[in-house]
């Protein structure tokens, strides 16, 4: 199967990044004479760094390879980052619809008053940044139950 430049229809090269296994002698010492040495192993390649190049030199593009990769996800990142920065803690229609809402806070301290709770109505939900959901609700006329 012949690769084709999916901009312009020229048929591409690969490039893809090795795996070798050689004399550390070689180390930061390696070069294109080496790999015909008889102790230099191709051991397999990183598929996943794999670049579709087009042949054209008027195109020349890039496709589908592992700095794509790396870059999609990196704007994919951001992108996901932006919206939970933008995220409203809570919308005007939430906090209506909890305005006037009767609640009960159990306010029972061992076993012997298990079940006390007092009930009240919210009127109000405040923005409280120390809350672990954001807000607080003020309520009115709350009532025990015991």
């Amino acid at each position: 199967m012949t690769y084709h430049c999916p901009h312009c229809g020229s048929e591409g090269r690969i490039q893809v990044q090795a795996v070798i296994s050689a004399p550390a002698a070689l180390a930061h010492q390696f070069s294109k004479q080496n790999l015909r040495r008889a102790d230099v192993h191709l051991m397999g390649v990183l598929w996943e760094t794999m670049d579709f190049i087009c042949g054209s030199e008027k195109c020349g593009r890039v496709t589908d390879g592992y700095g794509n990769y790396v870059t999609n996800l990196a704007k994919r990142v951001k992108e996901l980052e932006a919206q939970v920065a933008q995220a409203p803690s809570m919308t005007d229609a939430m906090r209506a619809f909890i305005e006037g809402m009767s609640v009960s806070v159990d306010v029972s301290t061992c076993e012997a008053d298990a079940g006390h709770r007092y009930f009240g109505t919210v009127i109000e939900v405040m923005d409280d940044e120390a809350d672990k959901h954001g807000v607080t609700l003020l309520v009115q006329d709350a009532k025990p139950n015991f």
